[in-house]
């Protein structure tokens, strides 16, 4: 944990004693400079989304259809100037970590038909529901020239213009089953509809493998669909899609080009999404909780638990007394010095813990004692500010330091 110098316009001498710094440092190269840039788009966070699959003269256009007033249109080229569209590979989707129906975690429900989701009964469970709701809401649309055929699949057997949409992959950056913040496969997506008639279809679901039963088919005829997203743990997540369909001409196999959509599941992948394009965030020596991409001695959590710019070297460097940030010694009205630093409240789910410690050696550390804290409201949405009264003219020298634990 990087520890922070005092604020230089402190009157107090003996204060450069009572809290060190401890500064790491680290050189980025070209490479990773470039990946550190945004194309500018924000995370889906809201409203209906369509991954959008049109087959027209001969070939497929993929993209993403959106009805989120915030979102500015694009031309798109298949349906025509200021249709809203975005292309799947430069976004992300966000599945809120509150508890639903105000975000997306939920407990898992008892009984083996949800063993698929490869979460325990009673465990978290990340999903977006196939119904409307107050988040983001993705759905399916396919036009094009397709075949009518009987689809013998057990979940279908009926015929219709059928496009299968087949998952090929998944890549999961996160906390795994190991505690540690790595590249995996123990992140696992599924997708299923429910109904009072079938109860649960599962379509897809990564924790088993992956195979050619990992598929939804939807009717051509209709056109448009929705079904439930499923994420097992929090973390980044590249899935791959691919549709295919039978040509009503030819009867040939047409298959579209796999596309990448990205998810962000929690409230540090999600704020990583805010910062890192697509193409790196699964990069976790960019992205991961202990890595330090500008090289200013404070690594990704800590900027993402004090609220500074992982891209901005010396972002971690003392804040406006107005908006209180990062680790500080100010005093008060009465001159009473106080360790202060803004943090996430809890009621906005940050993944995180904040712990106060104070050492002598900068070895041993010991809570710090909380008698006659103080929470201030910060200017900020979701910030508090702490101010932690220090002892009165500490007789040895004393360091302080906030500890930061992320949450899987």
């Amino acid at each position: 944990m990087k520890l922070l110098n005092i604020p230089q316009t402190l009157s107090q001498k003996n204060l450069f004693g009572v809290m060190g710094v401890l500064v790491t440092m680290a050189t980025l190269d070209v490479q990773a400079q470039q990946l550190l840039t945004r194309k500018g788009l924000e995370p889906l966070e809201k409203g209906h989304i369509d991954l959008t699959h049109i087959y027209a003269d001969g070939k497929w256009e993929v993209f993403l259809a959106v009805d989120e007033e915030k979102l500015l249109p694009i031309d798109d080229p298949v349906e025509g100037p200021g249709i809203p569209s975005l292309a799947p590979g430069d976004n992300v989707m966000v599945a809120a970590d509150h508890a639903f129906p105000n975000g997306s975690r939920i407990d898992r429900a008892e009984g083996s038909e949800w063993d698929f989701l490869g979460v325990g009964p009673n465990e978290p469970l990340w999903w977006i529901p196939q119904t409307n709701w107050n988040c983001v809401w993705p759905g399916i649309i396919v036009r094009g020239p397709f075949a009518r055929y009987f689809e013998d699949d057990p979940r279908i057997n009926a015929t219709d213009d059928w496009v299968t949409l087949h998952l090929r992959d998944v890549r999961f950056t996160g906390i795994s089953n190991d505690g540690d913040y790595t590249t995996s496969k123990d992140g696992y997506f599924s997708t299923w509809n429910t109904s009072a008639t079938r109860g649960v279809t599962t379509w897809m679901a990564s924790s088993d493998g992956i195979d050619e039963t990992d598929a939804y088919f939807i009717s051509g005829t209709l056109g448009h669909a929705h079904f439930t997203w499923g994420f097992s743990r929090r973390g980044i997540y590249e899935i791959d899609l691919q549709v295919t369909a039978t040509h009503r001409v030819t009867g040939q196999l047409i298959a579209s080009d796999i596309a990448t959509y990205h998810w962000a599941v929690g409230a540090y992948a999600q704020w990583l999404t805010g910062y890192f394009s697509t193409q790196s965030l699964l990069d976790r020596s960019l992205t991961g909780p202990q890595s330090d991409p500008d090289g200013d001695g404070f690594v990704n959590l800590h900027e993402y638990a004090f609220d500074t710019d992982p891209r901005i070297g010396e972002s971690g460097s003392l804040s406006n007394l107005e908006d209180i940030t990062t680790p500080q010694l100010l005093p008060d009205d009465e001159g009473v010095m106080h360790f202060c630093y803004g943090r996430r409240k809890a009621s906005s789910s940050p993944q995180i813990q904040y712990f106060h410690e104070t050492s002598r050696d900068l070895e041993t550390w010991q809570p710090m004692s909380e008698d006659g804290m103080r929470i201030e409201e910060s200017l900020r949405s979701q910030w508090e500010v702490i101010h932690l009264p220090l002892p009165e003219s500490p007789t040895e020298r004393h360091y302080y330091r906030v500890r930061v634990i992320l949450d899987s």
